[in-house]
């Protein structure tokens, strides 16, 4: 590609990149504005980053230079279409993390892994301690022992709950996390009680899979999202009602 071409034909590749971002801004908000009366509703925020974040080249450049050689404008053509991938390339490339922080899509994830990261060490914290209690009652180790790891492992409690209570979070988002959580477990829960039931021959072989299938059924609407939208599509039933 002739750079000299480029910067001769600047005003031609802008306004094409114009045009084409426009356009497929104009194509992506029209089908959004529709998808809104369905239940498919995609958020304004995503359209703007799918216009933005609409990075195509190979194809475009593909499509042109397959032009024949005595195609009229074949030249300006290519050059034109080199520009546009060009600037989409670098100027998107380039401004769509910041801009996906701007809308708000990834706001807080810092925050958000060092709160998982912290809920983890929680979690560990707890368990431990109810080793602790086992470790008491099968005489493994000295009184005094116990105490000395109890404190330690309380101390460290106490500072995870004090990181968690310092970040920047989105309490509406954790908590539906933690809704998400507890039923993951609680679902798991029942479906390890499943398989030693069964293991035990206390249900038979079509009982069980019947079971399997309806855990692992609502294990699949949970991680998809579906729970939490039939949830609310029941919460707006019962007002309408």
């Amino acid at each position: 590609m002739n750079l000299d071409a480029l910067f001769l034909s600047w005003k031609v590749i802008l306004v094409a990149y114009l045009v084409s971002t426009a356009g497929r801004g104009l194509v992506i908000f029209l089908v959004s504005g529709l998808l809104r009366r369905t239940r498919e509703k995609i958020p304004w925020q995503w359209s703007v980053v799918l216009t933005w974040g609409g990075l195509r080249g190979g194809l475009p450049m593909v499509l042109v230079l397959s032009l024949a050689k005595d195609f009229p404008h074949r030249d300006l053509l290519v050059t034109m279409t080199f520009g546009v991938v060009m600037i989409s390339i670098l100027v998107h490339g380039m401004t769509v993390s910041p801009l996906l922080r701007w809308l708000g899509i990834v706001k807080g994830r810092e925050h958000r892994e060092a709160y998982e990261f912290a809920r983890g060490k929680l979690q560990a914290a707890n368990a431990a301690l109810e080793e602790l209690k086992h470790m008491s009652h099968v005489h493994f180790s000295s009184e005094d022992v116990r105490a000395h790891l109890k404190d330690e492992y309380q101390q460290r409690i106490e500072e995870e709950q004090g990181r968690i209570g310092d970040l920047e979070l989105d309490r509406a988002e954790i908590a539906a996390q933690e809704a998400q959580w507890a039923r993951r477990h609680l679902l798991l829960t029942e479906k390890n009680h499943v398989i030693d039931s069964f293991q035990q021959g206390i249900l038979d072989q079509e009982v069980y899979d019947k079971l399997l299938a309806d855990i692992d059924t609502r294990l699949l609407l949970l991680e998809s999202g579906e729970k939490e939208r039939t949830t609310k599509e029941q919460d707006s039933a019962g007002e309408r009602g």
